[in-house]
């Protein structure tokens, strides 16, 4: 946590770095942009009868769904589950700065027609904390798997992601624009955190950028196959998700290391291939 950093560089914009690499910059979407998403919002509501069961129970941590794909558990695979929580907790860390810096209000701000179906979070919307976490652990997992997101793992793992962040908008918590953004951040994130994880990656970071104003109307992209940041952005039309700069990034940290090489060793008795 101490290598990562968000700072605000203009009004209603903000970066954040990982040492001094900048891995992801954000503009928020003005009042008209989010007026212009309520009817998308009020229009997803027509699914809560078949998702409400998947609601309920995605509001905590959603580790039942992704162990559920790799057969992850505690007996089995307790340093997989810990680095991924350790992700998810570096996730949100950075996430709840980010959404408190940019000051997103919530659908029902808008409009009491949302009628939200479970409680709404007393902090700011954007960007949606479960699209973080979910496009950031399936990057991890793909990762830690040797699979890559363009394989069949790899494109379930994106299409579970996409459904739990879309469900945040059916329940009536967040815009499409906020889960957006949260894919962007969790995607570019997992880039940050495998690189301080793996000792031999020495790759550096290219910073993802998020123009909620270009943003529009513009629905849910769902994944259908391997996304990096060139891709990321050609699913989002007028130049709302785009590629920075690459910078380099600091050193691994050894106790991460670690973790991520006993989570290795137990992901490769599953029999994935390292």
């Amino acid at each position: 946590f101490s290598q990562t950093a968000v700072t605000g560089t203009a009004p209603g914009a903000v970066r954040v770095m990982f040492g001094k690499a900048p891995v992801a910059s954000f503009l928020r979407p003005a009042y008209a942009d989010f007026i212009s998403q309520l009817p998308l919002v009020q229009s997803w509501a027509t699914r809560r009868d078949e998702r409400m069961t998947e609601i309920m129970s995605q509001v905590l941590p959603q580790v039942p769904f992704w162990a559920s794909l790799l057969g992850l558990s505690p007996q089995r695979t307790p340093r997989t589950l810990e680095l991924v929580e350790c992700a998810i907790n570096f996730a949100m860390h950075v996430v709840m700065q980010v959404k408190y810096a940019l000051n997103c209000p919530r659908p029902i701000e808008y409009s009491p027609n949302i009628q939200p179906m479970i409680p709404t979070p007393g902090y700011p919307a954007l960007p949606s904390g479960h699209a973080t976490e979910t496009h950031m652990v399936a990057v991890l997992l793909s990762k830690l798997t040797g699979q890559g997101l363009g394989s069949p793992l790899g494109v379930q793992l994106l299409r579970q992601a996409d459904r739990m962040s879309t469900n945040r908008v059916v329940a009536g918590l967040h815009f499409p624009v906020d889960s957006s953004a949260g894919r962007m951040l969790g995607m570019a994130l997992a880039e940050a955190f495998w690189s301080a994880a793996d000792i031999s990656s020495g790759k550096d970071l290219t910073e993802a950028k998020f123009n909620g104003v270009a943003y529009g109307t513009t629905d849910w992209p769902i994944s259908e196959g391997a996304i990096d940041l060139a891709a990321l952005a050609k699913k989002y039309p007028g130049g709302a998700v785009s590629p920075g700069n690459t910078s380099a990034h600091s050193a691994s940290t050894p106790k991460l290391v670690w973790l991520k090489d006993r989570a290795t060793e137990e992901i490769s008795r599953l029999g994935f291939p390292i």
